[in-house]
């Protein structure tokens, strides 16, 4: 059985195997984190804009400027964290492709990324239908940000049909 260390070719600037590696699950880690802490803020943003919407709507004396505002920077905010989102996937999916070609220098059985994508890969083909489906976190979170903007829209038109 051999090591990414002992299969892998030597790298042209003298770095070994294993400082690569790690260099390469640091970044991995850092862009996974800084995602998952990107879409907790998404989701946090999202619910205070919706209960101010809510609580603007709750007033005697609606403010029209007000609900167009929240309503707009719903839409704003999602675009703005569907572009982040996508930009730190390619960051994540990029590193995931130098460890796969770190990880072909060792059996097949410990290849970590490979075994994930086939693993997904079979699951998506054993279970079929939109329940069951093995969704990415970027086609979840984009689920997520269409939802948050379409409702952003779809109120601004609600709202200007009844004004008129």
């Amino acid at each position: 059985m051999s090591t990414i260390a002992e299969t892998v070719p030597p790298c042209k600037d003298g770095l070994d195997k294993k400082t690569l590696l790690d260099f390469y699950w640091k970044y991995f880690d850092l862009h996974s984190r800084q995602r998952m802490q990107m879409v907790n803020f998404y989701i946090t943003i999202s619910i205070v804009l919706y209960g101010g919407l809510f609580a603007l709507l709750q007033l005697e004396t609606r403010l029209a400027f007000a609900e167009y505002f929240v309503a707009g920077f719903m839409i704003v905010i999602s675009f703005c964290f569907h572009k982040l989102d996508r930009r730190n996937s390619d960051l994540i999916h990029c590193c995931e492709e130098r460890i796969k070609a770190l990880e072909k220098g060792i059996e097949s059985e410990y290849r970590l990324i490979e075994k994930s994508d086939e693993m997904t890969n079979e699951n998506n083909r054993r279970e079929k239908g939109i329940i069951n489906k093995r969704y990415t976190y970027t086609e979840i979170f984009s689920i997520l940000t269409v939802f948050v903007s379409a409702s952003g829209v779809i109120y601004i038109l609600l709202r200007f049909i009844s004004a008129i």
